[in-house]
């Protein structure tokens, strides 16, 4: 069995039936002879006429007017991705795309559908954006009798029909989490989650008084540094003004609970809402695979603080941006996206990093706040529909630091933030379970599709027929097709190759007069 590098082919092919006829890749195709344009992506257009077919991971990836550029082969025809390994079955009029789209006739002793199949459910390792057709220049391609191949055929359009279905219920449940999801925020956030904890405590503090202690134990603070760094005539933290977009703003929350501010709320220290430096900045950082980390949009969005290709700057760059350190528990926010404010807390055993530009930081007052409260707030339409108005009318949606200052948070006792904690703690963990059985799920009919491939190839789909025509005689057939063709193509060309003028040999010159022989 041949090699390819570090691949086997026998690992790339699945097992096949014994006594089916096999055959290499190039023996069974044929060439069409046509020629086409092959469309780049700044070719092709969103709506159109004609639908662009490229290696892509959609199966229709542009549009396209120009009726010159279909594609004028024998349909249907089977792409094979170069670099993606994808493949399509095309039976319908289309346009090509450009770079790796390689387009693969099977000759008439294989039915399309089954080559596609077989193609289908070949194990090809991914080599990055290297080219992978030399993987199926090296395989053998089954050849069972044409009867068996149809028969084959009709089972697996039959069962992977049925897993089809399967997988457009499953596809559903992410929609549904999230939804699930952003409703227990929305509850949580706008106390309808805790109205029953709220009627068995009500001699807690309130909320009003948790804001006026949070502003004296600041200001305190605050006046404090001041004091230290001999700033006393500076001694009481900035109210905001009013913001015009967010004036009539309103908030559904119970009497019990409280607006505020993200700089009533926020730690009294310097630069305790602010963004990253911005990219002229970071160009002149001195990378390293050790140092200060940087914190970008990704980390934010996945969660994942320590994985994502993680990028460090010297510790002596680290402190000309102290205005940009993050510290543990801070919230982290996306500035910028569609739509921006994805939130999520620094992790407590990661290292101080520093935020790109495209990230926003959020460090609350956590002695009598409960900043994963604030950081479901965020994450809830409660914060999400005033960062859209905010946001609006702007070329590209993102949060500027002076307008996510006039953001209004609701703000419900320290008790009651910690019940809403746990409380939507307890209902995210029975989302969680759910979708780790849709991604078993998920597996197991990802799985079942080769299952289900692997045992046809093994002859085991379907019932051998001992009155099919054997595929010996089929290949013959055409081999003698095939040959009888060429003949009549080389009669062709010696009858039409013009016949060449009579030339008589060359004479001998006879002698002048008066010369001696």
């Amino acid at each position: 069995m041949n090699d390819i590098g570090d691949l086997r082919v026998d690992k790339i092919m699945p097992m096949l039936f014994e006594y089916w006829h096999k055959i290499t890749l190039e023996e069974c195709l044929i060439e069409q002879g046509i020629s086409y344009s092959k469309l780049k992506q700044k070719e092709m257009n969103i709506k159109g006429k004609f639908p662009v077919v490229d290696q892509g991971e959609k199966l229709v990836s542009g549009y396209t007017d120009e009726e010159s550029n279909i594609y004028r082969g024998k349909l249907p025809v089977i792409i094979f991705g170069d670099h993606t390994r994808r493949v399509k079955y095309i039976d319908f009029p289309f346009a090509v795309g450009a770079d790796g789209t390689k387009l693969l006739h099977p000759f008439e002793a294989l039915n399309q559908k089954f080559f596609y199949y077989y193609l289908y459910s070949l194990k090809i390792e991914s080599q990055g954006y290297s080219r992978h057709y030399k993987f199926l220049k090296q395989i053998d391609v089954p050849i069972p009798p044409l009867n068996e191949q149809r028969r084959i055929v009709a089972k697996l359009e039959k069962l992977l029909a049925k897993v089809d279905a399967c997988k457009e219920r499953l596809d559903k449940i992410p929609a549904i989490l999230k939804r699930f999801r952003q409703s227990i925020l929305s509850a949580a956030c706008s106390g309808r989650l805790t109205a029953d904890w709220r009627e068995n405590n009500p001699d807690i503090e309130s909320a009003e008084e948790l804001l006026k202690r949070i502003y004296q134990e600041r200001k305190k603070r605050y006046e404090d540094e001041c004091t230290k760094a001999g700033m006393e005539g500076k001694k009481k933290p900035k109210k905001p003004k009013e913001f015009q977009l967010l004036k009539d703003h309103i908030l559904d929350i119970p009497k019990s609970w409280a607006v505020a501010y993200p700089e009533d709320i926020c730690s009294p220290q310097d630069y305790s809402i602010g963004i990253g430096p911005f990219g002229s900045n970071l160009k002149v950082l001195d990378y390293t695979s050790d140092g200060v980390p940087l914190i970008f949009v990704r980390h934010i969005r996945s969660g994942n603080f320590t994985g994502l290709e993680p990028k460090y700057i010297t510790t002596e760059k680290a402190q000309e941006l102290l205005p940009h350190m993050v510290e543990p528990l801070d919230l982290l926010i996306t500035k910028m996206g569609e739509p921006p404010g994805d939130c999520e807390i620094y992790p407590i055993d990661r290292p101080n990093g520093i935020i790109t530009s495209d990230c926003l930081k959020f460090r609350i007052w956590i002695t009598d706040l409960e900043r994963v409260f604030f950081k479901h707030c965020i994450n809830s339409f409660i914060i999400k529909d005033q960062l859209d108005l905010i946001t609006k009318g702007v070329a590209q949606q993102k949060i500027s630091v002076e307008r996510f200052k006039f953001i209004l948070f609701p703000v419900p006792a320290l008790a009651e933030q910690q019940e809403i904690v746990r409380r939507v703690g307890k209902l995210f963990e029975t989302a969680d379970k759910i979708e780790q059985r849709y991604q078993k799920a998920k597996a197991y009919l990802d799985q079942l599709t080769q299952s289900i491939l692997a045992k046809a190839f093994r002859g085991e789909l379907v019932p051998q027929d001992p009155n099919d025509e054997p595929a010996s005689v089929l290949l013959e057939r055409i081999r003698i097709d095939r040959l009888t063709q060429e003949t009549k193509t080389t009669k062709k060309s010696s009858a039409k190759k013009p016949k060449q003028p009579h030339q008589s040999p060359p004479q001998q010159e006879l002698p002048l007069s008066g010369s001696k022989l």
